[in-house]
């Protein structure tokens, strides 16, 4: 994750933060960190000389581009002669150079609402602040990185939850003048694909219709249907693609949105920014991205309602509001919505987006502006960094579950079909699904998910073996053997995984809190991995795993009842395993004889058919399916002759593995 080092910059005046325009008579205390407050003024002798040089930036009719860069260039350079005069600017500019890989999140913490005409984000370096060897834009030099965002001084970040599941809500309108609906919605479905179980469809309509659990789509938009959308769901992120418009029906032309009408759709109506907040209800969303021209541009700071679209939605409590203070180009905003999705929707750091969409915007579109268009007000909670690696965990997890049941979903309908060649064609398609979710997994130790991390890349690996052995089942000839080597490869593969897990959990660290430690779900499918593939089980670990399921078992009562439930049936889950493997080794190899084994697995099992009721019977179904892999497939004669020699006795002899673990899914309920 990349290391973050935020510099605030807040600018304070008396008065309302209204009736005021833009003078270099009005005095601003400029407070830059610890540094000392400074008296600043705009570089602008009035609000007047402001607007005729900036709307140079809005792409006036008959301008040619020398005109517009001219623009650019004395706009730019007049906001870093205003950061210049500022104490310690360019000293904390230096110090964050001398850092390596950190990013410098530069916040603007704007109230007053003609400061927030200025485009900061178009700033060069102040004169001397930095050596220059390359563009010398604030934005875009390469050493600090540079992420500059607004705030308002009335907006923390003090509630903010980062989601771990996404929601999307994406309307767009074009009562008048055509956007780039399908391009947009192409963009988040692609950034959406790793949650789609069958996110290799190829077809628009059909993916749209796979993904609706994860995204609404509101094509022609009213502000009554983003109103009855947001009444019947919560939504994460909120994306709008229209066209700005300037409101005059409102004092100070305020501009907002064009959606259709709600009484003559055909129609245009003009939605500002304190409306369009009204109409998201209870959704709350963290993310709200505006790809409308000019959404984030103030046009009169006079009256109160003449902040710009975007200001109103932060001001309101939004979190993350992203829009553009100028036009933006159509292929711009295309890559704006793909490269912002890709990155906000796995959990990555909004402000590392931000400086990376930018950079990506100048490289490609230097014969506009675009990045310097793009505007973000963030007000981010202090602990982001960790809620940030708990969402990308639970992502991971969702996308390596939804691309092994796409994996399942294949396979049950080839078997069916006995249809081998379009297996063999969409193997290496899901197994680049899988590669891909769990490289977001936070494997790093300092985080605190390196065990329930590992474990789940081992999971993952043993789904994908349970997969390749389901299409060696029917497979012939030296096919059917390449599959079962390449299943028991993945089991290798799982057996790594768990090993790293359990060690990881036990080690000694000085500086890390495990957030997700459940030792004994990894030490023990550790254990029946190494007996499904024939190596022996220290009676050490198996006593080790049993004991931290015992504990877990008995969780005391005045936990929470779900919370409870949840761990004490899991730590069943456990148990029951533990005395089946007692049946692949000798008797008296373990604390407890064969018999004592037998009865303590129907134990346990029983108890998981009483206590697995929650989260949709979800604990019976992992168990029975757990139960299902020892008969169904280690027990299989195509994968147990490979290991005849190896395990110490045979699972599939009468009162041995296959005979208990028939028992075993006959005592749990019925779906």
């Amino acid at each position: 994750m990349t290391a973050v080092r935020t510099v605030a910059l807040e600018f304070l005046r008396n008065g309302p933060p209204h009736n005021q325009l833009l003078s270099a008579l009005t005095n601003y205390l400029a407070v830059l960190g610890d540094h000392k407050a400074t008296t600043i003024n705009v570089p602008y002798e009035g609000h007047a000389e402001f607007l005729q040089q900036i709307q140079e930036l809005s792409y006036p009719r008959g301008q040619i581009p020398r005109q517009r860069l001219d623009a650019l260039d004395v706009a730019a350079t007049r906001i870093a002669r205003l950061l210049e005069n500022i104490d310690g600017f360019s000293a904390e500019l230096r110090a964050s150079a001398t850092t390596q890989d950190t990013l410098l999140h530069l916040k603007f913490i704007i109230s007053a609402n003609e400061l927030a005409l200025l485009p900061f984000e178009l700033a060069k370096i102040p004169p001397g602040a930095l050596p220059t060897a390359g563009p010398d834009w604030l934005a875009m030099i390469p050493s600090p990185r540079v992420c500059i965002t607004r705030q308002i001084r009335s907006v923390t970040g003090d509630h903010v939850q980062w989601p771990g599941k996404p929601r999307v809500l994406f309307a767009w309108a074009a009562p008048e003048l055509a956007v780039p609906e399908q391009a947009h919605t192409l963009a988040l479905l692609d950034a959406l694909r790793p949650w789609v179980s069958s996110g290799d469809t190829k077809q628009l309509g059909e993916f749209a219709h796979a993904a609706k659990d994860l995204m609404t789509i509101l094509p022609r938009a009213t502000l009554k249907d983003i109103r009855e959308a947001c009444s019947k769901q919560s939504y994460t992120h909120v994306h709008i693609l229209a066209h700005g418009y300037a409101s005059s029906e409102t004092l100070g032309s305020p501009v907002g949105i064009g959606l259709h009408s709600t009484s003559q759709r055909n129609r245009l109506e003009v939605v500002l920014g304190k409306d369009f907040v009204d109409c998201l209800g209870k959704s709350h969303p963290v993310v709200v991205t505006v790809s409308a021209c000019d959404s984030g541009m103030v046009r009169s700071v006079v009256h109160e309602t003449g902040v710009s679209f975007a200001h109103d939605l932060h001001r309101a409590g939004i979190p993350v509001v992203i829009a553009s203070q100028f036009p933006l180009t159509k292929q711009g905003s295309v890559e704006l919505v793909s490269l912002l999705y890709k990155g906000l929707l796995w959990a990555e750091d909004p402000r590392d987006i931000l400086h990376k969409l930018r950079a990506r915007l100048f490289l490609n579109h230097s014969h506009h502006h675009d990045w310097a268009s793009l505007i973000a007000y963030t007000a981010l909670p202090a602990n982001l960094e960790s809620q940030l690696v708990d969402a990308r965990y639970r992502l991971a997890k969702a996308a390596i579950d939804a691309a092994l049941n796409q994996a399942d979903k294949e396979i049950e309908r080839a078997s069916r079909a006995q249809k081998m060649r379009s297996l063999r064609n969409a193997i290496p398609g899901w197994s680049r699904r899988i590669e891909a979710a769990t490289s977001h997994m936070p494997l790093e130790r300092k985080y605190g998910y390196e065990t329930e991390g590992h474990g789940l890349l081992g999971s993952a690996q043993k789904r994908i073996a349970e997969a390749l052995f389901a299409v060696c089942r029917i497979a012939k000839g030296s096919e059917k053997n390449r599959f079962l080597d390449q299943s028991i490869h993945a089991l290798e593969n799982s057996l790594e995984y768990y090993e790293r897990a359990f060690k990881e959990n036990i080690r000694e660290t000085l500086d890390t809190v495990r957030i997700k430690r459940s030792v004994h779900w990894v030490l023990c499918q550790h254990l029946s991995l190494r007996a499904v593939l024939g190596k022996p089980i220290e009676a050490e670990l198996w006593g080790m795993a049993r004991i931290t399921a015992e504990i877990d078992r008995q969780v005391p009562k005045e936990t929470d009842d779900n919370a409870h439930g949840a761990i004490s049936v899991w730590a069943h889950g456990t148990l029951w395993e533990l005395y089946l493997l007692v049946l692949a080794y000798k008797d008296k190899t373990f604390p407890v004889d064969h018999a004592v084994a037998r009865a303590r697995a129907r134990d346990h099992i029983k108890h998981i058919g009483k206590l697995g009721t929650f989260d949709d019977g979800f604990p019976i179904h992992s168990t029975r399916r757990q139960i299902v892999r020892y008969l169904e497939w280690w027990c299989h004669e195509a994968f147990s002759s490979r290991f005849e020699n190896k395990r110490e006795r045979d699972w599939n002899e009468q009162g041995g593995i296959k005979e208990l673990a028939g028992e075993l899914v006959k005592l749990l309920p019925e779906k």
